[in-house]
């Protein structure tokens, strides 16, 4: 009995050690991974913004636009040129954008439950 007691406290000090040198490969893994999947995190948050706030990013672009060229009279006369594609861009758009942001209740169904 003493034996089987003394194999048994061996493998479980084998084991522990074991263990031990597995945490510190894996923190020694975790270190170099961790500043990759930090820019992976920011890059996602950053998609998760545009994603949702589309009107800050073209005002932004808007914005840029006309502070990069000759100042607001050459944009104005821009958007004035190409209003006919951007509205006809936006009449397409529309179906889509109604079918996904603008679910409406079904009549008969409860939503409480």
């Amino acid at each position: 009995m003493k034996h089987r007691l003394a194999e048994i406290t061996n493998r479980r000090q084998a084991l522990l050690e074991e263990i031990d040198a597995q945490r510190t490969e894996i923190a020694e893994i975790s270190r170099y991974w961790q500043k990759p999947v930090e820019v992976a995190e920011f890059g996602f948050k950053a998609v998760r913004f545009v994603r949702s706030h589309p009107g800050w990013i073209a005002g932004s672009v808007a914005a840029l636009m006309v502070w990069r060229r000759d100042g607001l009279i050459r944009f104005v006369k821009g958007c004035w040129r190409y209003y006919p594609a951007i509205i006809g861009y936006g009449m397409k758009l529309l179906p889509l954008i109604n079918q996904t942001c603008c679910k409406t209740r079904k009549p008969g169904k409860d939503r409480s439950t």
